[in-house]
């Protein structure tokens, strides 16, 4: 073949790099299940045998690559939340109920294609152990309902109730502390004022709404006021004194929501100068929230941090948010909450969470977007980090080739030349038969950069006009 057909072989170099980028752009890794098929696959009602009793565990939702659901055991309901993994066409499931009481525990439940699944169950804190086989409910209108009565309604009076006009308001609440027989005791707390009111009263419990009328006293005062409140314990909400209250505990669900899981951003220092993070909020138990992060020790160096920390809702110019508070802790187990000094805060604002981190005695910046990455088989990720190395050697190459083209211009030899287009057309069969995710969700955070700086690297050639000219003729 003469030197004009080999280079006419070679014709198409500008849509072989266009090609490329398209091939980066639209690979698929064929092991995959998308979030729908997940979705259809396991929510909806499961039941089976549980020891001696029935288990029904109803799964709910999945949002952010996070399970969501409760199970009931006789009159008995947990809520249960987790991550899960897809492995050799099965949905393995880790579902955690609260940790505030003594018998919740960790599910680990393997969803099967044929509306099947298998699973243990393993006390947190003791040795209990079960094993179970759960079958799908197939037909919808007749899925289980909890019992609303699962719990004693005086333990779903108790606590605290807040004013709702038009927004909560956080600094005026209803609080009940005890009850003996029918006789209630709390305190009421007035708004800006924060003035506390001792309250007591005989109740009146019918389908599910307490009626009491309290003596409500000042502290520190002989003068009473009769106040008249109704708390409809299975609904959440009431009213005192005409004012509509709810219950706190359905609230911080509500602004809660969404806070478990995976979160990614950046540190910055006063000048800005930016470091990259991830957070995993674990679980959300009394009030606290438990996770652990990678703390910055300089030199590219991290490690990884546990850390627990209180819940305060805050009331800020109309605007409602959860702020925690949190401190290192050496538990990897989350049972302990800390004593060291706060080290973590920041604002859960659903979308982002905004902060600080105090890292050597330096506050820095936090603001962190949820990670929607859906948790990968370790063979997986080994997979696509050895698929990625050999990318990103055949991509150096091709950059030098490149970069020697662009320096010799009209003299670079036509080996040269035909070096990259060979290496252009290597590149683009190899990723056909090596394909590595688009969907970077599929990838973990450090395969995502490397991906992206693939392809940072080839978007600013293939913007190189000298370049195309020069490998077109």
């Amino acid at each position: 073949m003469n030197n004009k057909n080999k280079l006419n072989s070679f014709r198409l170099s500008k849509q072989t790099l266009t090609l490329l980028l398209i091939v980066m752009s639209f690979m698929t890794v064929n092991a995959q299940i998308d979030n729908a098929e997940i979705s259809n696959r396991i929510i909806g009602v499961w039941h089976g045998d549980f020891g001696k009793k029935k288990i029904k565990i109803n799964i709910e939702k999945i949002q952010d690559s996070i399970i969501y659901g409760y199970n009931s055991l006789g009159e008995n309901r947990r809520n249960i939340e987790g991550e899960f993994e897809y492995i050799e066409g099965n949905i393995i499931a880790k579902l955690a109920e609260p940790g505030d009481d003594k018998y919740d525990g960790l599910f680990t439940i393997t969803f099967k294609q044929d509306n099947t699944a298998t699973g243990t169950w393993k006390m947190f804190k003791g040795n209990s152990f079960r094993n179970f086989t759960l079958n799908k409910e197939q037909n919808n209108e007749k899925a289980y309902v909890i019992n609303t009565n699962y719990k004693n309604k005086t333990d779903e009076l108790i606590g605290k109730w807040h004013a709702y006009y038009g927004r909560h308001d956080y600094d005026w609440y209803v609080r009940i502390d005890s009850i003996s027989n029918s006789k209630v005791y709390g305190m009421s707390r007035e708004g800006s004022l924060k003035n506390n009111f001792f309250i007591t009263g005989n109740s009146r419990l019918e389908n599910d709404v307490y009626y009491i009328q309290f003596d409500e006293k000042k502290e520190y005062s002989t003068n009473r006021k009769t106040v008249k409140a109704e708390f409809n314990v299975k609904q959440g909400i009431g009213v005192y004194d005409n004012l509509k209250i709810e219950k706190y505990s359905l609230i911080k669900e509500e602004l809660l929501d969404g806070l478990i899981g995976n979160w990614e951003g950046t540190l910055k220092d006063k000048k800005y100068n930016t470091d990259n993070i991830d957070l995993k909020v674990v679980k959300i138990a009394n009030d606290s929230v438990f996770g652990y992060t990678k703390m910055p020790e300089g030199g590219g160096k991290y490690r990884k941090m546990y850390f627990g920390g209180k819940i305060e809702i805050t009331n800020d110019d109309w605007s409602i948010y959860p702020e925690i508070f949190a401190k290192e802790t050496d538990d990897s187990t989350f049972k302990k909450y800390p004593t060291n000094p706060y080290l973590l805060n920041f604002k859960y604002l659903k979308k982002k969470i905004k902060g600080s981190l105090i890292v050597s005695n330096i506050s820095l910046d936090l603001e962190l977007k949820k990670s929607k990455r859906i948790k990968q088989p370790a063979e997986n990720v080994k997979l696509i980090d050895s698929r990625l190395t050999k990318l990103e050697i055949e991509i150096k190459n091709l950059s030098e080739l490149y970069d020697e083209t662009l320096h010799n211009g009209r003299l670079t030899p036509y080996s040269t030349i035909k070096k990259a287009k060979e290496q252009m057309v290597y590149i683009v069969d190899w990723m056909k038969n090596n394909p590595i995710p688009s969907d970077s969700n599929l990838l973990t955070k450090e395969q995502d950069e490397r991906m992206t700086n693939i392809e940072n690297i080839m978007l600013l050639y293939r913007a190189n006009t000298n370049l195309q000219n020069l490998l077109g003729n």
